[in-house]
């Protein structure tokens, strides 16, 4: 069960989204753990592998990609459909051949059509290692750095944070 009301996460999710205009951002990969539990409820503490939550700008609800183990722990702690609730295989994990990333980049390649991508780059879960995965997945495109817009949204507490 998700912390808080889903009005909440819209709210919080609308104002990422102002953000991201703002910066001239029309797709964002949050990477940190906490914006991904601010945005979505989820509560994994996996970050240990890639995992990702992408707001698209617009969009009522984020979407989660998460390794196919981990989903058993987003479906209690998120609000979002199961439709919003993403994995790559397991088979990903661990080998120099296929990287979590092929599927993260192939899915935001997908949701960002021609627009701009932003990433999360001061996330400390997201290595030099990661950015390079990152953008063989993506090919020639641009990636914005994201790092300031969902904490630039988290600084004014709503009155059901204060709660």
């Amino acid at each position: 069960m998700a912390a808080f009301e889903i009005s909440e996460y819209r709210e919080r999710v609308q104002r990422v989204s102002a953000n991201m205009q703002e910066a001239g951002i029309d797709t964002l990969l949050v990477l940190s753990q906490d914006h991904m539990t601010y945005l979505t409820g989820y509560e994994g503490d996996s970050d240990y592998v890639p995992q990702v939550t992408i707001v698209h700008a617009g969009d009522t609800d984020p979407i989660i990609i998460l390794r196919e183990m981990d989903l058993y722990c987003a479906y209690p702690t998120v609000y979002l459909d199961e439709s919003r609730i993403e994995c790559y295989p397991e088979n990903h994990i661990g080998t120099p051949e296929r990287s979590p990333w092929d599927v993260i980049g192939r899915r935001v390649a997908e949701i960002a059509g021609s627009g701009r991508i932003g990433v999360e780059f001061s996330s400390s879960n997201f290595s030099f290692a990661d950015h390079q995965a990152l953008v063989r997945a993506l090919g020639d495109r641009e990636l914005l750095d994201g790092s300031s817009v969902v904490t630039r949204a988290r600084t004014k507490k709503s009155a059901a944070e204060l709660a």
